[in-house]
């Protein structure tokens, strides 16, 4: 477990890391596109001895909100972004100068989809192309594909 929290009361607790060692990116776009964007030139251009964090998420502002008021966040925003970060997670390979901590919102989506597509990444880092025995699975249950 990771704790960081940002606040002056932290620094003196050394159980917690230090803030500016995990950047935190904010996308702050309603744009899958630009959130895609945003995310992988934040990737690519991160210092590469401290963590960092991709915000895989949409945020919307108050025009946005106007626009929608009849509007679902999870249907108009967490499924597009869902399948968009997906692809997204698969295009990047996570550990040193690569993905260390990835964020979302409505984890629980489609059977926990995201954070076991987190977890496969990690242990294809950990154990390469073959994850036998692990039992990850990616797709929900209408396309359920074993990992092995």
């Amino acid at each position: 477990v990771i704790v960081i929290y940002r606040n002056e009361v932290a620094r003196s607790e050394r159980e917690l890391w230090p803030s500016g060692l995990w950047p935190t990116p904010w996308p702050d776009t309603t744009n899958v596109a630009e959130l895609e964007d945003f995310l992988d030139t934040r990737l690519k251009t991160r210092l590469p001895d401290t963590g960092f964090v991709s915000q895989c998420l949409l945020t919307p502002d108050v025009k946005y909100v106007t626009k929608h008021l009849c509007g679902s966040l999870h249907r108009d925003l967490a499924r597009p972004c869902r399948a968009a970060t997906l692809a997204w997670l698969q295009r990047h390979f996570p550990g040193g100068g690569g993905m260390n901590i990835v964020i979302t919102d409505y984890v629980s989506f489609n059977n926990f989809q995201f954070p076991k597509a987190v977890i496969q990444r990690n242990a294809e880092m950990l154990f390469g192309e073959s994850v036998a025995g692990l039992g990850v699975y990616l797709k929900e249950k209408t396309s359920m594909t074993k990992v092995v």
